[in-house]
């Protein structure tokens, strides 16, 4: 299926650009892809989440250049990227191998959460979940389902903004990771958190998810392509 959507995707680029049209009947796929934003430079291994700051390591540079040479056979028509630095950084990195400029949108951004600026170390040992935990829940912390709607917001418009187009969102790990859980019918519910869930598939600094949908705006496949 990856590879008829392929197909699909280079018969509407060549159509746009002068070249063959593909037959009548043949209907068109979109990609959109999920990037995590590249490893950063943390030294005093906090939680970050939308501090100002912490730019990307030199091995995350290079991961960026890697996502970029990636990206070159991927028919890529936009970026568009969180306001954080990291991701930002990641996008530039990939834009300019590509030769797009990444526009921002902050409906990408990381989670909203108090437990910005703690020492990772303590969140492992204190905290089991941060969508469920007292602290997060009664200090204006986003839910996951608000984490979801947002992103599903962006990548609808998206989806009618770039008919027929694949694009790339750079973003952040739970966000990225809240589209794909939904998406792949895994329900948050007290018993099994959103960390329950996500932990054997959680995307890595440097992933991607690959999403496709059919013209009318479905959801065809979704699914990591790098991890």
């Amino acid at each position: 299926m990856l590879e008829l959507a392929d197909r699909y995707a280079s018969e509407a680029y060549a159509a746009r650009r002068g070249g063959s049209t593909p037959s009548r009947g043949t209907f068109f796929m979109r990609t959109i892809y999920l990037v995590r934003h590249a490893r950063y430079q943390n030294p005093k291994k906090i939680n970050p989440v939308r501090m100002k700051g912490f730019p990307l390591s030199p091995s995350g540079r290079s991961k960026a250049t890697e996502l970029g040479n990636y990206f070159k056979k991927k028919n890529i028509f936009a970026i568009y990227t969180s306001p954080i630095l990291r991701t930002k950084e990641t996008a530039d990195i990939i834009g300019k191998i590509l030769g797009i400029k990444p526009k921002i949108n902050n409906l990408l951004i990381e989670v909203r959460t108090p437990f910005q600026g703690y020492k990772i170390s303590y969140l492992h040992k204190n905290v089991k979940d941060v969508y469920t935990d007292p602290f997060h829940t009664s200090h204006g912390g986003e839910t996951v389902y608000q984490i979801y709607d947002r992103m599903k917001k962006v990548i609808d418009f998206y989806l009618k903004k770039n008919k027929d187009k694949n694009i790339i969102l750079v973003s952040h790990g739970d966000p990225i990771m809240a589209y794909y859980g939904f998406n792949k019918g895994k329900k948050v519910t007290k018993e099994k958190t959103f960390t329950s869930l996500v932990k054997p598939s959680y995307i890595p600094k440097g992933g991607v998810i690959k999403a496709t949908f059919k013209d009318d705006g479905t959801l065809q496949e979704i699914k990591p392509v790098n991890y």
